[in-house]
């Protein structure tokens, strides 16, 4: 896990207002969700699918779809670097855009969709200290 999903949890739980002691009750110790929400330790991760479901957060992280999706995301950035179309990554992110959402490829599909469509998406905004170097630097082009 990383940094992503402490943040995707921190967001999911101050939308549902909950408290961090009702949704860790059971699962594991405030303190420990806390350094969780703020990337601070990596969670185990049979603690991260308890909090998710408490959450009622679809959190889809089946290795062959992430395998397959994290080459298409890598191939779009180097498509991207040759001044190439990425017109056929995008079609596989679209098509795949639920699941690519759930998933820890969320911020590389809004990144790469915003680029291609020329939208600014201002929940990117929100993501930006949980960006790897190559996201920031899509997000600031």
């Amino acid at each position: 896990m990383d940094k992503l999903i402490g943040f995707m949890i921190r967001r999911e739980r101050l939308n549902r207002n909950y408290s961090q002691e009702s949704l860790c009750k059971g699962i594991c110790a405030v303190s420990y969700l806390s350094k969780i929400e703020q990337g601070q330790v990596e969670a185990r991760e049979d603690i991260i699918r308890a909090l998710l479901k408490r959450l009622q957060v679809h959190y889809k992280n089946d290795p062959e779809f992430l395998a397959e999706t994290e080459e298409i995301i890598d191939r779009a950035y180097t498509k991207i670097y040759e001044m190439e179309s990425v017109a056929e990554e995008i079609a596989y992110l679209d098509k795949h855009r639920l699941d690519c959402l759930s998933s820890r490829c969320m911020l590389d599909t809004l990144l790469l969709t915003a680029y291609v469509k020329q939208k600014e998406n201002t929940l990117l905004d929100e993501y930006a200290s949980c960006m790897n170097q190559r996201q920031y630097e899509l997000y600031l082009y």
